[in-house]
């Protein structure tokens, strides 16, 4: 995953990056700066990548952003409101997708293949999980699990001892149950993998993140 948030990546930076991740047989995710960054969220897209991570969702409305940048309308689809807009020029989604030129007749296909990931950080989309994960178009549910513990008020009090908390673990447990029931995979770090040994075989994690 390449982290947009917190550092200072080139778009040309990044489409390099992306054909490096795709040559080595992986998946391409960027951290992008919000749910209401249309342009960086489409730009991202427009140069290859496969999925977005979206940090600090705080409810439904602000998924509904993210998915609507990141899907193209669909007549057929009644459950999103895709509002990609398609950009005719060589782009490193059309290369991705071999035509050398924009995919416009295969913008469903594309739709299916494009991945969408949020960040549980916040003490707000921890009380508003089940509206959260009930988006259609939401691909991945990822823990913050420093930001939560933070957003929270644990950290500050308990420290270390937050990953110990029954609250705080009430959360996780709410996170991978409502991830099962709306079919979204739940996302885990190492921090709370190496923590929580029942996690290891079991759900799936970012294990590298360039900055």
């Amino acid at each position: 995953m390449v982290d947009m948030q917190h550092s200072a990546f080139t778009y040309a930076q990044l489409s390099t990056m992306f054909m490096a991740i795709k040559l080595g047989g992986a998946k391409s995710f960027v951290r992008v700066s919000g749910a209401y960054d249309r342009a960086m969220i489409q730009q991202c897209y427009d140069l290859g990548a496969d999925g977005i991570l979206v940090p600090y969702v705080n409810n439904a409305a602000d998924v509904i952003a993210a998915v609507s940048v990141s899907k193209y309308p669909d007549p057929d689809e009644t459950r999103l409101k895709g509002s990609r807009s398609m950009y005719i020029n060589i782009r490193g989604t059309a290369m991705k997708y071999g035509t050398g030129m924009a995919p416009i007749g295969r913008t469903q296909e594309i739709n299916k293949e494009t991945l969408l990931a949020v960040q549980i950080e916040t003490a707000d989309a921890a009380k508003n999980l089940d509206e959260i994960l009930a988006v259609p178009g939401l691909d991945i549910a990822f823990v913050g699990p420093g930001d939560l513990a933070i957003s929270m008020g644990k950290m500050q009090k308990l420290g270390m001892a937050t990953f110990q908390d029954e609250e705080y673990l009430g959360v996780l447990g709410k996170v991978v149950e409502g991830c099962k029931a709306n079919n979204v995979v739940p996302g885990f770090n190492l921090l709370l993998v190496n923590f929580y040994e029942s996690l290891k075989d079991v759900y799936l994690f970012f294990k590298d993140l360039i900055r």
